[in-house]
C-alpha cells in the first residue's frame, strides 16, 4: 500500500488544528507525522485526508499492529477534548 486514507468529521472540535498519526510496531515503537502537515479534501464537515506511508519514516509497514490517532490540539498548541468523527479508515494504493 501507498497510502494512509481516512475523514474526520471535525463538527464538535471546530478549534482542532492538529493531531499526532501514529504507526507502532511490536514492542512500542512508534513512527507519527502531524495532521497539520496535510491539506485534506473537504467536503461539509468531513475532511479527507490521504497521508503517503513513506511519510512514517522508519517504520517496518510489514509488523504494524497499531494505528493511533492521538492528542488533538488547537492552532496555539492546547489540547482540545471533544468527539471525533471517524470514517472510511483504510490504506490504499498498490495493495492486493
Amino acid at each position: 500500500y501507498q497510502t494512509l486514507k481516512f475523514s474526520i468529521d471535525q463538527a464538535a472540535m471546530p478549534g482542532m488544528e492538529n493531531m499526532n498519526i501514529e504507526l507502532e510496531n511490536p514492542g512500542q515503537q512508534k513512527f507519527a507525522v502531524q495532521l497539520a502537515s496535510y491539506t485534506p479534501t473537504i467536503t461539509g464537515n468531513w475532511a479527507t485526508y490521504e497521508i503517503p506511508l513513506v511519510d512514517f519514516t522508519g517504520a517496518d509497514l510489514t509488523n504494524v499492529n497499531v494505528l493511533g490517532f492521538w492528542q488533538p490540539r488547537t492552532a496555539g498548541g492546547v489540547l482540545t477534548f471533544g468527539t471525533l468523527y471517524f470514517d472510511d479508515i483504510h490504506f490504499a494504493g498498490g495493495g492486493s
